[in-house]
């Protein structure tokens, strides 16, 4: 009986796995868990014209029908559009817009359930874009053609082709989105032929067809192009070219036929191109469709003024007329025999009776005389200008006169005399330095704050004499000495350790060394204390008290210890100084008082309220990194170390 139930149980899990389908879901497409069938081989997927895609495959053994799925070129998933029948294995789908791109794959089916896998990349075409009909050609405003046409597929874009009676196509544009298109690069008198292609982008560019015959446009009529020079008068130099232009000439230019009516003067080519070839004047001439133009050339020399002497108490502009020289260009530049006189500078041009006008102005510094020499590299041509200055009024001011600051400032300062200025002020409070000078007769003046306070800059001209006062108020500035004693005595208290005496301190050893900045209560001093241990056995402690009061001062004590006769010696120096706001630098050296070379040297700056401490061993190991301050960060800029020991 236990073994026919048995049998009965395989006998229901053999039906079960038969019969019932296990589905899955993927890219929109049913798979079958268990797979009998082959996967259709997908041989190609080719366009026929604008609207119909055949796909072919591979015959599959024992299906009887094929299913085939379709997805656009942006879409994600496969959809079903076809099941056809076992004999059948290509298909022709017609439900397809111009100029798309479509992806197709297949799966063999058997008794209508999908049992075979399919080409997840499928194959794929673009149907065709056949070209734009209604396609029409005009003529614009008399010198241009426009062509048009109706058809605009989605996401197209056009190609225009060009041809005449005797080339083959162009291609002229492209990129084109509209439904028309305005040519202004025809000739006068010319047929002209056009053709429009349509073309989409996917994966690559996919062109449509076009009309091998084109459409024949009108022909540009040449009398409608007006023969007009640009202009009727051109100054031009020797060996220098000039291009005649037309105002609105749209004909060949091949028809035109040009003529110098003295080529020892001037010269034309075919293109118009003039050249001078020697001082005079002639007329050039230019001949087509029965119309002629005309233009004078005067070949003179590439620089002219109206006089040469000029005495001035003022600036003034001198008008400097060129002459046309062409497209290979020239430099001109001026030279001043002597600069403490006068200064100059070019301004912008402009076109006047065939000329281009440049202004030089000229500005005078201090009476006298001198010349200015105008030369160019065309032709090596020269104008000298002989200037006399007198009674010269000179200019000495500022942009500002009274300034009040807290960081780096600029003033700019005018001078007309371009001469030498001295300044003068005090450097307890700033520093001022001159910048490079302008053509316009202005310098900067870069002035930074040091200590707050008021002061004044006192300006000199060297050349007249003249005096320009700034006053200066310098306000918002920390960094002075006191404040930086409270920086470093709060930092101590902070992050030191407290002894027996209640004096705040911070200690780091450093092998035989051994190294302490401390904060002494009762005396509100701070402590510099250093042991160092020599190579012969010699040991030195020093200390350095550094009090912040009205008055500051500093007592330094060293002690050292022979280690060969334990004899000890003992010195100890002070001094009182204000700190801050002393004209004189105030330094003081330990060390050349004992022979010893290191130790403490302690300098106060007063230009720039810096206490420089130059403490050897102690800067090293206790300022400089492990305490995680430096006396830099407290105004103390110029902290030094120096290993002698």
């Amino acid at each position: 009986m236990k073994k026919k139930a048995v049998n009965l149980l395989k006998t229901i899990l053999l039906i079960l796995v038969l019969c019932i389908p296990i589905l899955q879901f993927g890219n929109g497409i049913d798979v079958q868990a268990a797979t009998k069938l082959a996967t259709p081989k997908l041989v190609s997927a080719k366009a026929q014209g604008t609207s119909k895609i055949k796909v072919t495959w591979k015959k599959v053994s024992g299906a009887d029908s094929y299913k085939i799925y379709r997805k656009e070129y942006w879409g994600t998933k496969w959809k079903t559009i076809k099941t056809v029948s076992k004999n059948t294995v290509t298909f022709t789908d017609t439900r397809i817009d111009p100029g798309t791109y479509y992806s197709y794959t297949v799966r063999a089916v058997k008794n209508k359930t999908v049992l075979s896998g399919y080409n997840k990349k499928g194959v794929y075409a673009v149907t065709n874009l056949g070209y734009p009909a209604n396609l029409k050609a005009r003529t614009i405003r008399g010198s241009a053609i426009e062509i048009s046409w109706k058809d605009n597929y989605i996401n197209s874009e056009y190609i225009i082709y060009r041809r005449t009676e005797d080339s083959s196509w162009k291609k002229i544009k492209d990129g084109v989105y509209t439904r028309y298109f305005q040519d202004y690069s025809v000739e006068a008198g010319v047929q002209y032929y056009y053709a429009v292609r349509p073309c989409v982008v996917y994966d690559k560019i996919y062109k449509g067809s076009y009309d091998k015959n084109g459409i024949k446009a009108p022909i540009i009529n040449p009398i409608s192009s007006r023969l007009k020079f640009k202009v009727n008068e051109r100054m031009l130099c020797k060996q220098g070219t000039f291009l005649l232009e037309f105002e609105d000439y749209h004909g060949n230019m091949n028809n035109i036929t040009w003529n110098s009516s003295d080529s020892n003067v001037a010269t034309v080519d075919k293109q118009g191109k003039v050249k001078g070839i020697n001082y005079g004047e002639t007329t050039i001439t230019a001949t087509a469709y029965g119309q002629t133009c005309e233009c004078k050339i005067k070949v003179v020399t590439l620089a002219q003024v109206e006089k040469t002497d000029y005495i001035l108490s003022k600036a003034e502009t001198i008008n400097i007329k060129w002459a046309e020289h062409g497209d290979e260009g020239f430099s001109y530049y001026s030279h001043i025999d002597d600069t403490n006189v006068l200064r100059c500078s070019w301004e912008d041009g402009h076109y006047e009776d065939g000329y281009y006008v440049c202004g030089l102005t000229v500005t005078p510094r201090t009476s006298g005389t001198t010349s200015i020499t105008i030369t160019n590299s065309l032709n090596n041509e020269i104008i000298t200008l002989h200037i006399t200055t007198q009674s010269i009024d000179i200019s000495l001011s500022a942009d500002k006169n009274n300034i009040t600051i807290s960081e780096k400032t600029t003033i700019i300062v005018t001078n007309t005399s371009g001469g030498k200025m001295d300044y003068v002020y005090n450097s307890n409070y700033i520093a001022c330095k001159f910048g490079e000078w302008n053509n316009d007769d202005t310098v900067p003046l870069y002035i930074t704050p040091k200590m707050n306070g008021t002061t004044t800059i006192q300006i000199t001209d060297q050349v007249s004499g003249k005096t320009l006062t700034i006053y200066v108020t310098i306000t918002g500035l920390k960094s002075s000495v006191q404040d930086n004693f409270n920086i470093l005595k709060q930092y101590i208290i902070n992050n030191g350790s407290m002894n027996s005496s209640y004096d705040y301190f911070i200690r780091y050893n450093s092998g035989s060394n051994a190294y302490a900045i401390l904060y002494d209560n009762s005396k509100g001093c701070i402590s510099f204390i250093t042991s160092l241990k020599l190579d012969d056995g010699t040991q030195i402690a020093t200390t350095m008290d550094i009090y912040m009061t009205n008055l500051s001062y500093a007592n330094v004590n060293m002690v050292w210890v022979n280690a060969r006769s334990g004899a000890a010696f003992n010195t100890s120096s002070s001094f009182r100084t204000a700190l801050v706001g002393n004209n004189s630098n105030m330094k003081f050296n330990v060390v050349s008082q004992t022979g010893f070379s290191g130790g403490y040297n302690l300098m106060q700056d007063s230009s720039n309220q810096n206490l420089h401490l130059l403490l050897d061993g102690c800067n090293k190991y206790l300022l400089r990194g492990r305490v995680g301050i430096t006396f830099k960060d407290l105004g103390f800029e110029s902290l030094e170390y120096n290993n002698n020991f």
